[in-house]
């Protein structure tokens, strides 16, 4: 459910609702018949002979043929899922299997349906209906099961309280509402850096996908006045948002809201925050380096001719905060010394009290207490003198003669060997 973005209540109701019945009630995740019906079936992609038999109706919603168990194959290939874009072409009885049979519902619902959210969110049966079914077969059953999953109330959403799984380490945003503007894979490129944009309004992940649905735009993610994170086009695909095909098929996109318009046109402490930590997340799981302008960070005027991002691009005035947010969060992603939710971890590896994810401490696996005690013992060490940036420089003591206290200990026994040897001469000498 996480994964269809059905993690609110209307939108888990009529999931529910619409799976139940698909599968009999969770009871079937594999078609009775053998699937012969299906060979030689072209609109299903059943080429090869055996394929009906091959690729017979399997999941809660019953994916069927050659081209539907690729598809679903790629997407959770780019979801990060399984290790191979054909996976279930190679192994279609996987489908049949728990885990694999859910995770169908999941991408039929999401990339194959990607109306049926907002049909949920209006509350449309009929139209969710027709969506999945392609008309109103069982539409009574549908029916009384959308009945019965809305008098539980919250507990039908994915966890406890409505909880939807965000994390930084597998990039699983807080929403999920795909836009129909993009392209399906990225043309055989690889992922090669982040772009940003901003988005010239204060909307969150909704108002833009009602938007790019129309406008033929479109990014990866949003990020909205809070901070929160939605994803409207999948990683795996290519968004509409640079002006070329080009650098869209190699970039993700990031949308940062504006909590004031022209002539202002500025950002919230909470999105600026956000977007960095999602582009070093993005960084990380996609093994594209510690963040770095202009390698894998690009602003979109780069690539077009626009202002946008306005502030956030190189040389804006939120320019260095956000690059500076970013570079520090891959170092604690990178020492997994933060929660998947951005919390920093407590000794024990727990999650400190009241952090909060717009939260940035000193340090990454330590406590503050440990941080305390090795600035003391730096400062033993080196000399209290630091530099604009912090950093020691070693200068050492003024009452030490600006000696460092293992330099000064190197002068002490020094001293101590030849007081050592004027003690020895004045024995003998007695």
């Amino acid at each position: 459910m996480t994964q269809a973005g059905a993690t609110t209540f209307l939108r888990a109701a009529h999931f529910i609702a619409q799976m139940g019945h698909e599968s009999g009630g969770l009871r079937w995740l594999e078609e009775i018949h053998d699937g012969s019906n299906y060979e030689g079936r072209n609109d299903l992609g059943n080429t090869v002979a055996g394929d009906g038999r091959r690729f017979k109706g399997r999941g809660i919603v019953q994916v069927t043929g050659r081209y539907n168990y690729g598809r679903f194959s790629q997407w959770a290939h780019g979801k990060g899922l399984v290790n191979s874009p054909t996976f279930f072409v190679d192994n279609p009885a996987q489908v049949a299997s728990p885990r694999w049979s859910f995770l169908v519902a999941a991408w039929y619902w999401s990339a194959e349906r990607p109306s049926l959210n907002a049909q949920a969110d209006a509350d449309s049966l009929d139209a969710v209906t027709r969506s999945i079914n392609g008309g109103t077969n069982g539409l009574a059953d549908r029916r009384q099961r959308l009945a019965r999953a809305k008098t539980l109330g919250d507990a039908i959403l994915p966890t406890k309280g409505g909880t939807v799984g965000f994390n930084y380490y597998t990039v699983e945003p807080h929403a999920t509402q795909l836009t129909s503007s993009y392209n399906t894979g990225r043309g055989g490129k690889k992922i090669e850096y982040v772009t940003r944009h901003h988005m010239a309004a204060n909307w969150n992940l909704a108002r833009c996908v009602a938007l790019w649905n129309t406008s033929q735009t479109s990014a990866h993610y949003t990020i909205n006045g809070t901070g929160g994170v939605g994803q409207a086009v999948y990683d795996s695909n290519t968004a509409w948002s640079n002006g070329y095909p080009a650098t869209n098929q190699v970039s993700i996109s990031i949308e940062h809201a504006n909590s004031a318009l022209a002539p202002a046109w500025t950002i919230s402490d909470a999105t600026i925050i956000a977007g960095a930590r999602w582009a070093a997340a993005l960084c990380l799981y996609y093994k594209l380096g510690r963040p770095v302008f202009g390698k894998n960070i690009r602003d979109h005027k780069e690539f077009n001719s626009t202002s946008c991002p306005m502030h956030l691009a190189n040389g804006g005035k939120y320019h260095q905060k956000w690059m500076n947010e970013a570079q520090s969060f891959y170092d604690k992603l990178v020492a997994k010394s933060v929660n998947p939710d951005g919390t920093p971890k407590a000794a024990g590896g727990g999650s400190q009290s009241g952090a909060t994810n717009t939260e940035t401490p000193k340090g990454d696996a330590l406590s503050a207490q440990a941080e305390k005690r090795i600035e003391l013992i730096l400062d033993q060490l080196a000399g209290p003198e630091k530099d604009a940036a912090g950093n020691y420089k070693f200068t050492g003591w003024p009452q030490l003669g600006n000696l460092t206290i293992v330099d000064n200990a190197v002068e002490q026994n020094k001293c101590i060997a030849d007081l050592e040897k004027t003690v020895a001469a004045l024995k003998g000498d007695k």
